[in-house]
This record gives structure tokens, C-alpha cells and sequence, in this order.
């Protein structure tokens, strides 16, 4: 399977969680941490998100194979109890493109007399959204189903880690730990009703010089603002959405008419994030030429909309 080095996707949005994680060292801690092992070699893990997975035009997932176990991270800020079904078909299509690399290596396939050893799954779901939640649950994907079904199950593993829960897992995976400090602190900013920029500029400046998240913040300034950005916009629409619809009664089709709206919004949230964007990094006295850089690489723009873009601000 691919994995490949990561650059700033071009037409899906990280989100801060996959920043992080997609590290090797920091999702090898991770998964000691959920698993109760103690793996030392980030090197024999392999990062094997699939990059046209996509929800909602997030990437969101972070997968990676370590011997015969593949583990598959989501990041929600919202209860879901789709979770299991998502999971399900994202394995699919990772299992898909494993049998497709075992094919072109070792010309394996499922139509063989002898057995296809493929690695074992596990999938947990990182939830910090600020509704209650248990610091671990099981959902199970049986109960998706229409009726009764006997010897199947699939289950999503949930973990609060929200700051204040999860102390153990927190301590055992000091960068989670790290990332659920900073999100905190960012909700902090916003329930006291600083303007996003600004809370997200006085967040990044506190964990600077933090150990396991401060480089990925420092490094990628712009970026990371602009991913949180789109977060926020993103779940801020949603949210006006629902109320639209739930004060119409139309709560069937809700969601249908959520993903469209958010969709048709796309446009308008990304020019406004290219500005976002290019005025932060104006404020932070980059050049034209770095700046250049992370535009064309964040949003594929021309030469001539780069141009346009700089003369203005």
C-alpha cells in the first residue's frame, strides 16, 4: 500500500488532528497507548490513509499498518452513531487496496485454492466535541441493522478525549494529550467570545514551545490556521443549517440538504480562507515568495490569481 509523503492536499481539507497524527512517531504512540503495547520502531509503521477517502471534504482518517494489525484513527467533534457503518466501508476500500498491492507483489488474489492472510483490524474513534460524552463506548454496526443478524459484528471503539478525561490514555500518549490541552484552550478563546483569528493566533503563540505539538504549529503556522478556520466555518454552518431545518419541521432529508448547502458553500469558504490565510501570513512579515508558496500549494491557484491575490492585500 501507498503512503508516500504528505503535502498539503490541494482539494480536501486536513483537519488538526490528522496534522498531528499523521506523524509516524506520534501515531506509534498513540496506538501503544489504545492497545497497551509498547512498540519502540516508528520505521516499521507504515501511514496508509487512503487519500480519496473523504467526508464531508475533510480528510479525517489517519490508517496505518504496523506487522499484521491495521488501525484506523477518526477524529469527531460530533456523537455519531454512523460511526461503525463509515468505519466498515473505509476498511473495505484500505483491505481493497492492500489485496490490490499483494496482487502486484506476490500475485495473491481471492480467487486462490489457498487462504489470503490479510492484517487484523481495529477502529477507534477520537471524539472532543463539547457535548457529554463516556470516556470509552462500543458501538456496534448490528444496530444499523434492519432486523436481527446473527455472526457478524463490527464495533467503533469511542474515546473521550476531551481534556479532563482519559487521564490514563492522556498520560500514556503525551502528544494526545498535548492536542486536547490546545483544542481546549482554543474553545476557551471562543466561549469567551474572542474573534476566531485572534483566539486561534493566542493559542498557537501558548503551545509554541510545547514539546510534541509546538514544531507542527510553528512549522505550519498558516496552514494550521487555515484548517482550523475551515473547522470552525464548517460546523458553524452546519449548525445554522439544522436549526433552519428543525424550525421548518423538515427533519427528514435534514442531512441530504446539510452536505448540499455545505457543498454549494464551498466556493465562497474558500476564497475567504485564501484571505484569512494570506493576511496572517502578511501580519507575520513572510514574503511574497513563501507566501506564493503555501497558496499555490494549499489551493492550487494560477500564476495569475497568485499575482492578483498579493497586489490586493
Amino acid at each position: 500500500m501507498e503512503s508516500g509523503s504528505h503535502r498539503f492536499n490541494r482539494r480536501y481539507k486536513d483537519r488538526l488532528f490528522r496534522m498531528v497524527f499523521r506523524d509516524k512517531r506520534n501515531a506509534l504512540s498513540l496506538l501503544n497507548a489504545l492497545g497497551g503495547t509498547n512498540f519502540s520502531n516508528a520505521d516499521e509503521l507504515e501511514v496508509v490513509t487512503l487519500e480519496d477517502a473523504v467526508y464531508m471534504g475533510l480528510k479525517n482518517d489517519v490508517a496505518v499498518l504496523l506487522g499484521d494489525d491495521l488501525t484506523l484513527f477518526e477524529h469527531q467533534s460530533t456523537p455519531n452513531p454512523n460511526m461503525p457503518l463509515r468505519g466498515f466501508l473505509y476498511f473495505a476500500a484500505t483491505y481493497q487496496a492492500y489485496l490490490a498491492d499483494l496482487e502486484s507483489r506476490d500475485g495473491q488474489t481471492l480467487f486462490d485454492r489457498s487462504l489470503v492472510s490479510v492484517p487484523a483490524p481495529a477502529y477507534y474513534v477520537m471524539y472532543n466535541g463539547s457535548e457529554e460524552a463516556p470516556e470509552r463506548q462500543e458501538l456496534k454496526l448490528s444496530d444499523s441493522f434492519g432486523r436481527p443478524a446473527q455472526g457478524f459484528e463490527w464495533t467503533a471503539t469511542v474515546v473521550n478525549i476531551n481534556a479532563g478525561s482519559s487521564e490514563a490514555l492522556m498520560g500514556a500518549c503525551p502528544v494526545l494529550g498535548s492536542y486536547s490541552s490546545f483544542v481546549a484552550g482554543l474553545r476557551g478563546r471562543r466561549a469567551s467570545g474572542m474573534p476566531e483569528g485572534e483566539a486561534i493566533a493566542e493559542v498557537i503563540d501558548q503551545f509554541a514551545d510545547d514539546p510534541y505539538i509546538g514544531p507542527i504549529l510553528t512549522k505550519n503556522r498558516a496552514e494550521v490556521t487555515d484548517v482550523i478556520l475551515s473547522e470552525f466555518n464548517e460546523e458553524a454552518y452546519r449548525r445554522s443549517l439544522k436549526k433552519w431545518y428543525e424550525k421548518q419541521g423538515l427533519e427528514k432529508g435534514m442531512q441530504q440538504g446539510i452536505e448540499q448547502g455545505i457543498e454549494q458553500g464551498r466556493s465562497e469558504e474558500r476564497k475567504a480562507n485564501i484571505q484569512t490565510t494570506l493576511q496572517s501570513m502578511r501580519a507575520e512579515g513572510l514574503s511574497d515568495k513563501q507566501i506564493s508558496n503555501v497558496l499555490k500549494g494549499s489551493f492550487d491557484l494560477s500564476e495569475g490569481e497568485l499575482a492578483e491575490l498579493l497586489a490586493q492585500v
